[in-house]
Parts: C-alpha cells; sequence; structure tokens
C-alpha cells in the first residue's frame, strides 16, 4: 500500500516518533482533489508539520522551512526510488493490488451528474 511505503520512509528518515497516520475513519473536513483521484487510482496525501495558521487563509505561514519543505520533499523522492527499485517492483505490486471504488467512466459519469450551472448576478 502506497501509505504504508510513504510511512516506512518518513520513519526511515525522521524515526518513529515524528510519524503519525490518521485513522482512515478520521474526517479532516476538507475535500481536495487527492480524494477524487483515490477513488480511481493508488493515492496517498500526506501533511506535513512546520506552518501555523489556518490553511488558505493570509494568517497562514511557513514557520520552519526546512521541516514544511525540504523533509518532505526528500521523503517523497525517496519514495520514488523505492517504487521504482528493482524494476519498479512495488510500483507495480501497488497497482495490482490496488482496488478502485469507481472506474473512471463511472467517475466521469457521477461528476457530470451531479455538475450543475449556478449564476450569480450579485443583486440579491
Amino acid at each position: 500500500k502506497l501509505q504504508d511505503i510513504f510511512r516506512r520512509t518518513a520513519v526511515d528518515l525522521l524515526g518513529e516518533q515524528a510519524t503519525l497516520v490518521m485513522p482512515a475513519r478520521r474526517n479532516r473536513g476538507g475535500s481536495t482533489d487527492m480524494g477524487d483521484l483515490s477513488h480511481i487510482i493508488p493515492a496517498c496525501h500526506p501533511y506535513t508539520a512546520g506552518a501555523v495558521g489556518p490553511g488558505h487563509s493570509k494568517e497562514y505561514v511557513i514557520t520552519d522551512y526546512e521541516t514544511a519543505v525540504i523533509v518532505p520533499a526528500k521523503i517523497m523522492a525517496m519514495v520514488v526510488i523505492e517504487l521504482l527499485a528493482d524494476g519498479a517492483k512495488q510500483a507495480k505490486e501497488v497497482k495490482a493490488n490496488h482496488r478502485p471504488l469507481m472506474t473512471k467512466q463511472a467517475y466521469v459519469k457521477f461528476q457530470r451528474e451531479r455538475a450543475e450551472i449556478i449564476e450569480f448576478d450579485g443583486a440579491a
């Protein structure tokens, strides 16, 4: 599983105490394109420390560039190396073991059926 590979790699770099995997039942209250993608392809959406303030706000500030940017980039690069090593053995395993919740066609159909046009004239 992709998340397991990411976590192992993070632990190798940072140590057990510096990593945390949130339980699947925990809802963070947001939505992402990554959530959509995970219905179709193997996906992992890690978060990092090193910032304060509400996300997407003017108060959001990177307070530790190393922790917020450099370390996650190192982990992601290490994950890519691990996935592609040995003839991409682990990447092939991740793909083979992934059970998508929807086919690409079913996902596109679902999105098209729920899409709507909302016009705002600013006068209301």
